[in-house]
């Protein structure tokens, strides 16, 4: 009866720690989300205005091909591009890249305004973000296993510290004391 007692509160001990372990992985995944995603869009602003002042050097030159070539490069060559482009004021898409796969997970995306003598230009980026996505997943199972063991080694710490420090005594307190009886018994009979 006492194994079962002991084995019911080392579950019960064992399921409070896993859910204030699951609580702290929560906070964690969910802080780390929010700061991944903010560095994503800090990046992605400052690649968006890169783009935008050299769009505007395009358009002030008048080297379209320029800007053509650097939009379908640019997005080319950067793989978490979605679409790419630069537009007027009038919504008239003057150049644009479109990645041929489209994105399997949620897509950040941001404009800025270039204004000029003839008028206002829009330069629009989408990227997707399954890296981002990649990273945390990975995150959540490393919590997950690290939340596990740590569980397993704490009920094995409580399951031995119990039985050195409880059981075992008990035990041989138990048996002491039957000893003694059985020789009070002994020494009864004999009388």
């Amino acid at each position: 009866m006492n194994n079962f007692r002991l084995g019911i509160t080392l579950v019960v001990v064992g399921s409070v720690y896993c859910a204030i372990l699951a609580a702290g992985n929560l906070f964690i995944y969910d802080y780390q989300k929010h700061a991944l995603y903010d560095d994503l869009e800090r990046q992605q602003s400052a690649e968006l205005n890169m783009l935008a002042e050299l769009a505007q050097e395009g358009l002030l030159t008048q080297n379209y091909a320029f800007i053509e070539w650097f939009i379908n490069r640019w997005g080319s060559e950067y793989h978490k591009v979605v679409e790419l482009s630069l537009e007027n004021k009038r919504g008239l898409v003057l150049f644009e890249y479109q990645r041929a796969v489209p994105a399997r997970t949620l897509v950040l995306s941001s404009q800025r305004a270039i204004n000029m003598y003839d008028g206002s230009y829009l330069v629009k980026l989408s990227t997707d973000t399954i890296a981002l996505q990649q990273q945390l997943d990975e995150m959540l199972v490393q919590l997950l296993l690290v939340s596990t063991v740590a569980v397993f080694l704490l009920v094995i710490a409580l399951w031995v510290a119990f039985y050195k420090l409880a059981l075992q005594p008990i035990n041989a307190e138990i048996a002491r004391r039957k000893h003694a009886e059985d020789l009070l018994h002994g020494q009864q009979a004999t009388d």
